[in-house]
Parts: C-alpha cells; structure tokens; sequence
C-alpha cells in the first residue's frame, strides 16, 4: 500500500509543528513576559541558511521508508485494526431484559445559547425549552438488541414483517455487517452506546418510537422480555 503526497504532506507538517512545539517549550522565558522587539540593524558578518529545510527532509525520509518497504506494515496493521474494529465493534454488554418495562421520555432541551441560522436569524432564545419532535416527528420504530443472543435474534425476527420499512434494526453487540447480510436490511451498532443513554435504555432487547397519544411531545421505549415474546 503506497501512501500519497497529499498524505506524506499531511504526515509531514504534523511532525514539523511537533518538533516546533518542542522546541519552543523547551525555551525558558525571561525579562518580562510582554516583551517588544527592535530593529538593531545588522551587526556582524552575515550567511545564507546552509542547513536543509526541515519539511523537505521529513519528505525525503517518509519517500525512503516508503520505497524501503518500512511504512507497508503500518498501513496494513492500521487497515486491519479498522476492519475489524468495523465488523465487530465492542459490545456495549447490555443486559437481557428479564422483565417488560415501559417508560415515556420527553426528548425536550433547554437551549444554553442563542440559536441562530445561516443568515443570523435567531431561531431560539437562550433558555428557550424545545422538544425536537415537534418539527421532526419520529416516524420510525427502533429496535435495540444484542446480535450475539440467539433469543434476542429470535424476537427480532417475530417483529421484522412484510410491511417493515420503518422499522430499523439497531445492535447493542454482535456484528452489524453479518447480521445486515442475514436479514438483507441495513444494520446499525450504537456507538459508545449514545442512544441507549439518551433513551434510558437499561436491557434488550428494546423498541423505541413515538408515543401514539402524544407523537409530538414524547417517546414510548419499552423493553421487551424475549422470553415472553417467544411464549406468545
């Protein structure tokens, strides 16, 4: 895998500023730290800059550990590392729901600041108390499980019908990619588990939608005993 000169610049300039950085913190400041400075003229003999430009040489090495072979390994352990990072990212261990639970959430945020669009037009006061549902509606059901629990994949299949386009499948654990190509849909893995914090989310496997008595103002999440499912 051979790495570009848009990214050998990029690699090079980012090692340029941290050896700057470096050296400047290694400086030790003295006289009074709102210093000026003065023109004093010329004094001495003086000679052209002789030492090498030091982006240019972080260049020149990069090109020769590239041509060497030396930055192959690397890409290919980063590449690696991203894939399977990808393919199975870690699980978020929630566990599974041993009872049925039912909760409403009211999505609502007070603003912290003056919210405005691209023109500065202000939208929101600071302090102002915005639900989001009520300018953009869920119209979807999301549904929380753990890929790697046959009983959670199990439940997921009695929810998954003919008429599901508006259902999406989100995992907690498992792989999204082997589970995407199994049920022929796309699935998605909650990352650093953002969703199921911001939905109370305590096990699964769990649904999340618009409360049908009140689509606007809250959301119904509900966490579903596989068990039961199954009996039923």
């Amino acid at each position: 895998m051979r790495i570009g000169p848009a990214m050998l610049g990029v690699i090079a300039t980012a090692a340029g500023v941290m050896l700057l950085s470096l050296a400047a913190a290694t400086q030790t400041p003295t006289g009074n730290a709102s210093a000026t400075t003065d023109n004093l003229g010329v004094i001495g003999p003086t000679w052209p800059i002789k030492e090498r430009d030091l982006l240019e040489a972080i260049h020149a090495k990069l090109r020769d550990k590239q041509d060497s072979g030396a930055v192959d390994p690397l890409a290919t352990r980063l590449r690696r590392q991203a894939l399977t990072y990808a393919a199975t990212p870690p699980s978020l261990h929630l566990p599974r729901a041993k009872q049925s639970r039912m909760a409403h959430i009211d999505p609502s945020i007070v603003v912290p600041y003056d919210i405005r669009d691209a023109h500065g037009h202000r939208l929101y006061r600071t302090g102002t108390t915005v639900n989001p549902l009520e300018r953009y509606p869920l119209d979807q059901t999301l549904l929380f499980i753990d890929g790697d629990d046959p009983d959670q994949r199990t439940w997921l299949d009695a929810q998954l019908t003919d008429d599901d386009a508006q259902l999406k499948v989100i995992l907690t654990g498992g792989s999204p990619g082997v589970l995407s190509k199994s049920l022929q849909r796309p699935v998605y893995f909650d990352q650093d588990a953002l969703l199921v914090h911001r939905f109370g989310i305590e096990a699964v496997p769990a649904s999340v939608q618009a409360d049908p008595r009140a689509p606007h103002q809250r959301l119904l999440v509900q966490e579903h005993d596989p068990k039961e499912s199954s009996d039923d």
